[in-house]
């Protein structure tokens, strides 16, 4: 019970990252540009749970997000460039790992 506690947040990006809206950024530094719908594939989670949890990083700048091309009713998500997001997402996850152990010890 105590590690849910401790870890609802990792202190990432200038400010605190739900835990959700973490694995939505690793997946993007692993998969680069990627379907909104590929996202949530990746993640188990809905569509409409991505969209909601893409909708606060878009408005933080962690995310951007663009229209298909080739779909106009589909969405490419991906991260900023300069690689500022995904070297602090991997950051993160080293945290969050430490955590992790700490909270079974």
């Amino acid at each position: 019970m105590l590690t849910g506690v401790a870890l609802r947040s990792v202190d990432v990006l200038a400010g605190a990252v739900s835990l959700p809206q973490l694995r939505v950024l690793a997946v993007l530094a692993d998969l680069g540009q990627a379907r909104s719908v590929r996202v949530a594939t990746a993640l188990g989670l809905e569509p409409s749970t991505v969209t909601r949890l893409v909708d606060r990083l878009v408005d933080a700048g962690h995310v951007t997000r663009v229209m298909d091309p080739s779909n106009r009713s589909a969405v490419i998500l991906g991260l900023p460039p300069g690689g500022d997001v995904g070297d602090q997402v991997l950051a993160a996850g080293g945290q969050l790992e430490y955590q992790i152990g700490r909270a079974h010890v």
